[in-house]
């Protein structure tokens, strides 16, 4: 299941998991299925900094995440693979699941990575936008220097 967030507040654990919470119970009436579910924002504005762009959550139906859209599909993808560990495991409880508990790991630590690479390039804009404001306003300096020279320039 998926539900989008679009109220405009930033969204923690706690409110994404209830949110969710209440999704599933609304739609178990049609759905009784429901194992796992998505909680999807916009951008990262959407959400409060503990969940940030990826937060896997989980709750009495099973494995929740809270992410924003450019990583929808990535959350889709990973609760499959999730779920179907799980049904391997129940099937065929002596099948090594460390590789694949080993993949998880790795995705998990990627999606940390993604989110600080993102954050250091938010800071390089912020200051190059910074930088880009204080160069307009040495450049009006110079006009109105230039402006208040030309003027005196024509009294003489």
């Amino acid at each position: 299941m998926i539900e989008a967030k679009s109220d405009g507040t930033r969204v923690g654990r706690k409110r994404a998991t209830d949110a969710l919470a209440v999704a599933i119970a609304y739609r178990h009436r049609s759905e009784p299925a429901i194992q796992s579910a998505i909680y999807v924002g916009k951008t990262e504005a959407a959400f409060a900094q503990e969940v940030g762009e990826w937060c896997e959550m989980s709750s009495t139906r099973g494995l929740l995440v809270a992410c924003t859209f450019e990583h929808l599909v990535t959350a889709l993808r990973f609760l499959i693979v999730q779920r179907r560990i799980q049904e391997i495991r129940d099937i065929l409880p002596e099948v090594d699941a460390a590789t694949i508990l080993s993949e998880i790991g790795a995705i998990r630590t990627s999606l940390k990575k993604i989110t600080n690479i993102k954050t250091q390039v938010n800071a390089v804009i912020e200051g190059a936008e910074t930088i880009r404001t204080e160069a307009e306003a040495l450049r009006e300096e110079i006009n109105s220097a230039l402006t208040t020279i030309e003027r005196a320039i024509h009294l003489v």
